[in-house]
């Protein structure tokens, strides 16, 4: 899995403030994230990944590990979402956006729901994660994707429809971009087919750059995750905040 993350970088601003990365300096302490998306699809045989987002508010914090606890019996997930905070750090407010990607291996059929966990208990953040039963353990995906290596979203001439910027790389001079699919699915995802045609003769091994789009219209104006399928049964996660986006 390709993780796309959003790294603090702490250096001296404006001569005020900075911070130190050494986490010898560093605290553990728990975070509250704005929203879990869960990208729909996933069956038994999968490893099923729950994506992160919320907001620090100073350049004291970094991403840190989250603790993950699943009821596999009531089909219920629990999150302690961490961040580290710099003891000796000089406040300096910002809005940071974190994302973070949490890998929970095969998980049995059910209907997860997925819960943040913090002192004051357990705060529901999302109520639909299925997972279907495996047909075959070796059925593979649907179609064959491209290998995307950087997602974009830009403004067009219509307000209310944006544009999905794809880059990647074809592997094989018989492969070539056949389609880009995109679903709005439910909690806020785009699911993103980018769908390759294959060719049979005279393949041979190539790296060979390609760019291709597809439009996004009628967005939610919060928060939405893009999850882009990708080649070797990866994908590729990335929170945009639509509704910052056009303003």
């Amino acid at each position: 899995m390709k993780r796309i993350l959003i790294g603090l970088f702490c250096a001296p601003l404006f001569i005020t403030g900075f911070c130190t990365l050494s986490h010898a300096d560093s605290l553990t302490v728990v975070m509250k994230p704005e929203a879990a998306f869960t990208p729909k699809g996933f069956d038994s045989k999968d490893n099923v990944q729950i994506v992160l987002y919320g907001k620090y508010h100073d350049i004291c914090h970094k991403l840190a590990p989250a603790k993950i606890t699943v009821d596999r019996v009531n089909y219920k997930i629990y999150i302690v979402d961490q961040a580290y905070t710099q003891s000796m750090c000089e406040m300096m407010f910002v809005t940071v956006p974190y994302t973070s990607v949490l890998n929970l291996g095969a998980l049995p059929k059910g209907n997860y729901q997925v819960y943040a966990t913090d002192d004051s208990g357990h705060t529901l953040l999302n109520s639909d994660l299925p997972v279907a039963a495996a047909k075959s353990p070796d059925a593979g995906d649907d179609y064959p994707y491209a290998k995307v290596d950087d997602a974009q979203v830009a403004r067009t001439s219509d307000p209310s429809v944006l544009q999905l910027n794809l880059k990647g790389t074809l592997n094989n001079t018989c492969l070539s971009i056949k389609e880009v699919r995109v679903a709005l699915t439910a909690g806020n995802v785009y699911d993103v087919l980018p769908i390759m045609n294959k060719a049979s003769a005279n393949c041979q091994e190539s790296n060979t750059a390609f760019e291709t789009s597809a439009l996004l219209p009628n967005f939610p104006s919060a928060p939405t995750l893009l999850n882009i399928r990708t080649l070797g049964g990866q994908s590729i996660e990335k929170v945009v905040d639509f509704g910052s986006l056009v303003q």
